[in-house]
């Protein structure tokens, strides 16, 4: 792989570090696209032959407040759609009358049917869901955030309803797949539950996401990792389940199941 950065009309190899908007963004390319035009052909090479490629120039939305960006250049493989080169502008300074420079980044050798990495082996027999045993039956910590609309929750203010808190993030995939079965259980069981997620993102961030992906979930906003710290979450997707008494009934890290909410929910609402 090979980064030139086009400076003065010379190529020069870059003194600073290699923006993400240039290097990263692999698996979005195809986000928020306006307009794709053909170019023409070229021959690249790939593992050490010729490899005869695409040209593809890619027009981006741009939010309405903001500048449109310059199209981005791809060379695209035609047998195996493998990208093999980008050319992108990006501004290289500090201030903004500092103009953009073409950035381009080259891939010249890749792997196929490479064997997975043991540590993605070992993954297939942990378990999809941890029970974490030792928070049961002790106090919930109490706390204190704010909606996505500025106002203040506090846990103390639900004392006597069976409390889901829900910790997640829009980066995270399961968190995702589990959101309507939080929100399924919350709405079927809303005269004695109460469901929060406690969100890790900007509250602005949250509310765009959920409104886009038309979700429900009500949601705190965590993003100092406050209440996640006093929960002492390891990962999310993680759910606690809180009862009538303030301690902890039951709590998941993983993607747990409709039936296990359901039987936990309806065993704390009994006490």
């Amino acid at each position: 792989m090979q980064f030139v950065n086009m400076v003065g009309g010379s190529d020069e190899k870059p003194s600073i570090g290699i923006p993400f908007a240039v290097a990263g963004g692999w698996d979005r390319i195809a986000e928020n696209v306006e307009s794709v035009t053909e170019t023409g052909t070229e021959t690249l090479p790939l593992n050490g032959g010729p490899t005869a490629c695409r040209v593809l120039q890619v027009q981006y939305k741009s939010p309405a407040d903001a500048p449109k960006p310059a199209p981005v250049i791809y060379s695209i493989c035609s047998d195996r759609h493998l990208v093999l080169k980008k050319v992108a502008l990006y501004a290289t300074g500090r201030h903004q009358a500092d103009p953009p420079a073409p950035w381009t980044i080259t891939f010249d050798t890749a792997q196929f049917n490479h064997p997975a990495p043991q540590w993605l082996l070992d993954m297939k027999d942990l378990p999809a869901v941890t029970i974490r045993k030792e928070w049961i039956g002790h106090p919930a910590p109490d706390f204190k955030l704010t909606d996505l609309s500025g106002n203040s929750v506090a846990l103390t203010s639900m004392r006597g309803k069976v409390i889901l808190l829900d910790f997640w993030s829009i980066s995270c995939g399961p968190c995702i797949r589990e959101m309507p079965t939080i929100e399924g259980v919350g709405e079927g069981h809303k005269a004695d539950l109460i469901v929060w997620g406690v969100s890790f993102d900007q509250p602005d961030r949250d509310k765009k996401w959920l409104l886009q992906h038309q979700r429900a979930l009500p949601t705190l906003s965590d993003a100092d990792f406050v209440v996640s710290d006093l929960y002492k979450v390891h990962g999310i997707p993680a759910v606690v389940l809180i009862g009538t008494d303030g301690k902890v009934k039951d709590y998941w890290e993983g993607e747990v199941s409709k039936l296990d909410l359901e039987t936990a929910i309806q065993q704390a609402s009994q006490h």
